[in-house]
């Protein structure tokens, strides 16, 4: 019994190092990726012609 108990511990330990790993990942990449977002525009560009103007 105390052999899966330490099998489970030490899962549990590793999943939540991943999971705090990646978090801290992310709100470190997040200031990056929007700082250059925001400068080169990466967003998607709004129509200027339609369907209808027959240009």
């Amino acid at each position: 019994m105390k052999s899966y108990i330490q099998t489970v511990t030490n899962e549990m330990t590793y999943i939540f190092v991943l999971s705090l790993a990646a978090f801290l990942l992310a709100m470190f990449l997040t200031p990056i990726y929007t700082f250059f977002a925001y400068r080169y525009q990466f967003w998607k560009r709004q129509r200027t012609r339609t369907c209808f103007d027959n240009k």
